[in-house]
């Protein structure tokens, strides 16, 4: 693909054997006794298993051209990092994109068995998939925070106790274990997309799928987004990012759009109530205030027919809060499961215009 970063991605001898050695992880979500979908305390895996390549859906004749990815899902940190934490770090590396995937005995709203997808056990604060992997990269907008290794919390506080930050080479080493095994899970189902088309004319669309809190303990989070309270307050249930049409055909778009405003309006009327309940704002935004980040704008590359979209889903939608605010939240699985389903029946909806030759 066009606009590769300068690191190189190719799987050489000496990363393969990187990639089959097990490291220690665990779970912080199970340390801070929260809800987990990632059904593993602590382990031994190595980076190869902690990516989840889900193939299910390529195994299906009617395999639709489309691949979710999952790339902040992750509730995992490696061990040797663990001790190195703030206690800023501590409440940061629990913060996931909520009930977008799971691995064991749950699903996610991106992760369906007819559907290709790809997910990742390790948190995005350790090593984010969807930042540039060059430590010297100058964000294309800086207002978006973060860079392949965060290295300060939702409120701009450390995540690691001082002098005890992950140096370059260090970091390095984390991209090469961490990051390059979901890249090329990623370019894996692209690829196998790719060869099952009846002609290059038709589409493949990418669906980065994450989610958002609205609760207070995120309010500087929006503020460097420019939105207030009051604008937070009023945020839709799904905000669509192509990067204001960049990294998606319009049409592709416009479609997916009405087709999820269609399923959802044929959802019986107390189930679209209980998704709606704690959300003010519609049921779709575009580019405002989330366009999407790396991984729309390197997997959209609409000239070789490869589309890209971000998809972010209100948590409201499906987590209820207790009175400790973000730190105390259950898990509505029915309404995850509803989501699930309305996204495969958008999918299947949009389909016959990917495949459209």
């Amino acid at each position: 693909m066009k606009n590769e970063p300068k690191l190189s991605y190719a799987g050489t001898p000496e990363r393969q054997e990187l990639w089959e050695k097990p490291i220690k992880i665990t779970n912080m979500s199970v340390e801070l006794d929260l809800p987990h979908r990632q059904q593993i305390k602590s382990a031994e895996l190595s980076p190869k298993q902690i990516v989840e390549i889900d193939f299910r859906g390529l195994e299906k004749k009617d395999c639709p051209n489309v691949v979710f990815g999952r790339p902040h899902e992750g509730e995992f940190v490696p061990q040797e990092l663990r001790d190195r934490f703030s206690e800023e770090g501590i409440k940061t590396f629990v913060m996931v994109d909520r009930g977008t995937g799971g691995r064991g005995s749950t699903t996610g709203i991106f992760q369906n068995e007819n559907i290709p997808s790809v997910g990742t056990l390790i948190s995005r604060f350790v090593v984010d998939p969807n930042r540039a992997p060059m430590l010297d990269q100058k964000p294309d907008n800086p207002v978006v925070p973060g860079k392949v290794l965060w290295t300060a919390g939702a409120h701009d506080e450390p995540l690691y106790k001082e002098g005890q930050e992950p140096d370059e080479e260090e970091i390095n080493r984390l991209v090469e274990k961490l990051y390059l095994p979901y890249y090329n899970g990623m370019m894996s189902v692209i690829g196998s997309l790719a060869d099952r088309r009846e002609s290059k004319k038709e589409r493949i669309l990418v669906i980065d799928g994450h989610s958002f809190p609205t609760s207070k303990e995120f309010l500087p989070y929006y503020k460097k987004y420019g939105y207030e309270e009051k604008d937070v307050e009023v945020l839709p249930m799904f905000v669509i990012g192509d990067q204001d049409g960049k990294t998606c055909d319009q049409d592709i778009r416009d479609a997916f759009v009405a087709a999820l405003e269609k399923n959802f309006a044929k959802l019986p009327e107390n189930i679209q109530q209980q998704l709606k309940k704690n959300i003010k704002g519609p049921l779709v935004g575009i580019n405002d205030p989330l366009k999407g980040v790396h991984n729309v704008k390197f997997y959209g590359q609409r000239s070789e027919g490869v589309n890209a979209i971000q998809i972010e889903c209100h948590e409201s939608a499906y987590t209820e809060e207790g009175a400790g605010g973000y730190y105390d939240f259950k898990y509505n699985e029915e309404n995850i499961k509803v989501l699930n389903k309305l996204l495969e029946d958008t999918v299947r909806d949009i389909d016959p215009l990917l495949k459209s030759k």
